[in-house]
């Protein structure tokens, strides 16, 4: 059984924009065997929530969180099969169950023959904004988020911890469900929508798959049979995922790739907008004078609250750029920025603002 930690997380920075002037997620009662604090009323609608939902076959020691977003008797449940389900405890009443990542459209009856199945396979779906340099360092069908790979529960500054939450994220009166899902040396940030009961929005805040030359090639030299020939290129940062595959095949520069959220009003005073700004960054060589990582590109992308749903829109990078500066939303200032691992809480997440990026944005 997963563990996770209870917590309420109140948001400021990125999320000033709104006319509320902030957001308020709180973490959902998470399915740690009773290890964390909850109320009689939590106790009581969870059990009553297992037992509607034990008739669905499900698997019990597969729940992560439930929330009924505050109040009243309709509950959801994550799995970390990535279902959303649903009851109505007072009634004892199932009322669905909705998977989070879409199919391969490839499996579709009507697919061509030449069918090229899609890197989002498995999740939100093509309006997903990721750099092709970490679309790459995936193979096809691998980035979905039932593919349940495991990883260190400390990144990102251990929002993972509490992978179910829920608030009022686009400040007009309703509450969405928000998720924070571990997917391989990686975070991704989903909102789901109780009332389209589907994900309407996702990013991946941060991939972060390196580990220092110095790390695996210690001075025993027990790891020395990854070394590559002499003749290809040294890292400072190889490929964590790499590396753990246990052949120099695998062995390749390490990436990192960041993404900030901005939620407000930015095209119009009557639009929904969020704002994301990404950064994908590359390992130096071993031999470098400069130690640290090197900055391949900025993104910036607009999207838009259209019927209930963000839809990725065709704004020009430097527009968006260009709302920003004029809010003065600096790096520091997007979602997420606060860790909240223990003796860390309230200090910046340590590898999106992490000196060794040589980027000056990540320090402002």
């Amino acid at each position: 059984m997963r563990k996770y930690l209870i917590g309420v997380i109140i948001f400021f920075a990125a999320f000033d924009v709104l006319k509320a002037g902030e957001i308020v997620l709180t973490g959902a009662v998470l399915s740690d065997g009773g290890v964390s604090p909850r109320t009689p009323e939590q106790k009581a609608a969870t059990i009553a929530m297992s037992e509607i939902l034990a008739s669905t076959d499900v698997d019990p020691y597969a729940a992560m969180a439930s929330t009924n977003l505050g109040d009243g008797s309709i509950w959801y449940r994550l799995y970390d099969d990535m279902k959303i389900f649903s009851v109505n405890v007072s009634a004892k009443q199932y009322l669905g169950s909705w998977k989070l990542g879409v199919t391969d459209p490839c499996e579709a009856e009507d697919a061509p023959e030449n069918c090229f199945t899609p890197w989002w396979t498995g999740r939100w779906g093509p309006d997903e904004t990721l750099e092709k340099d970490i679309i790459d360092r995936y193979a096809l069908g691998e980035m979905g988020w039932d593919q349940g790979r495991e990883t260190d529960d400390s990144i990102m500054g251990c929002m993972g911890r509490v992978p179910l939450r829920y608030g009022d994220i686009e400040g007009d009166g309703k509450k969405e469900l928000a998720m924070f899902m571990l997917n391989g040396y990686s975070l991704d940030f989903l909102i789901f929508s109780p009332e389209k009961h589907k994900n309407i929005f996702t990013s991946k805040l941060g991939f972060n798959d390196v580990v220092k030359h110095e790390t695996i090639f210690a001075e025993d030299g027990a790891m020395d049979h990854l070394l590559p020939p002499k003749e290809l290129p040294y890292y400072q940062y190889w490929s964590r995922s790499g590396a753990d595959t246990d052949s120099p095949f695998s062995m390749s520069q390490g990436y990192r790739s960041f993404g900030k959220l901005y939620v407000g009003h930015f095209e119009s005073a009557q639009s929904q907008d969020i704002l994301v700004w990404r950064k994908v960054y590359k390992s130096h060589l071993l031999a470098d004078t400069v130690k640290g990582f090197e900055k391949i590109s900025d993104t910036y992308v607009h999207y838009k609250l259209v019927n209930g749903e963000y839809q990725k829109q065709g704004t020009e990078q430097s527009v968006v750029r260009g709302w920003l500066e004029a809010k003065n939303l600096t790096w520091q200032k997007g979602y997420p920025s606060k860790s909240e691992c223990p003796g860390q809480v309230g200090q910046l997440i340590p590898e999106m603002h992490d000196p060794l990026l040589n980027d000056p944005d990540v320090l402002k």
